[in-house]
């Protein structure tokens, strides 16, 4: 499944993604952002952190990793 969402101004977007990764080290499902830059997806993927490890990229450079919050 992928879920789109938007975050910053009207400026112009850049893609990133937001992989959920499983417990098995693999890729469960992926975020799309259309984010101003690296800054404002870096605090929308924070948003995200639940149960799952994150990785923040955009197209192949990776932006960050967070870690999944405790159960």
């Amino acid at each position: 499944m992928i879920a789109v969402t938007s975050c910053g101004g009207q400026a112009q977007m850049t893609d990133y993604r937001v992989y959920v990764m499983g417990n098995d080290g693999h890729i469960a499902n992926a975020i799309l952002l259309d984010c101003v830059n690296d800054n404002a997806a870096i605090e929308s993927a924070k948003q995200l952190v639940n149960r799952r490890d994150l990785e923040l990229w955009q197209r192949g450079r990776l932006i960050a990793k967070f870690d999944r919050t405790p159960e």
